[in-house]
């Protein structure tokens, strides 16, 4: 069964719940982390355009193509309370403070373009950023 498949099974339906999200490159230990309102969703999207070579993260991208479909796996790292998501403005910012935690927390290397969101709860995201590339 698929990590794609077993994560929609364990979320009762087509994995349709809040939460951060990493897909993890088992051949490099490289990560991307993400956040949305709808997580199955959103991985769904993720793998579509990387199976059509069509990423908007050309790192990622490139990796795919050169490891292969079998060398990713998607996690989910945190599946946020459906109370919390009830609000477009709660959603919205417990989504992108969860995501903005991870993301300082684990540096991950695909994450290569900070939003301004994430610089607004995170400022230190941007500055670790900005080492790492010096």
């Amino acid at each position: 069964m698929s990590e794609l498949l077993m994560l929609e099974n364990a979320s009762g339906g087509r994995g349709e719940f809040g939460g951060v999200y990493a897909i993890v490159n088992l051949a490099n230990n490289k990560e991307y982390i993400g956040a949305s309102g709808r997580v199955g969703w959103r991985i769904r999207e993720h793998l579509t355009a990387l199976r059509r070579n069509d990423h908007h993260n050309k790192r990622l991208q490139e990796d795919w193509d050169c490891f292969g479909e079998s060398a990713f796996r998607w996690m989910v790292i945190e599946r946020l309370p459906p109370s919390v998501l009830e609000s477009a403005v709660d959603r919205f910012s417990s989504l992108h403070l969860a995501e903005a935690r991870y993301i300082s927390l684990q540096q991950p290397d695909y994450n290569i373009r900070v939003s301004m969101v994430w610089s607004k709860f995170a400022p230190q995201i941007t500055q670790s950023r900005e080492e790492r590339a010096g």
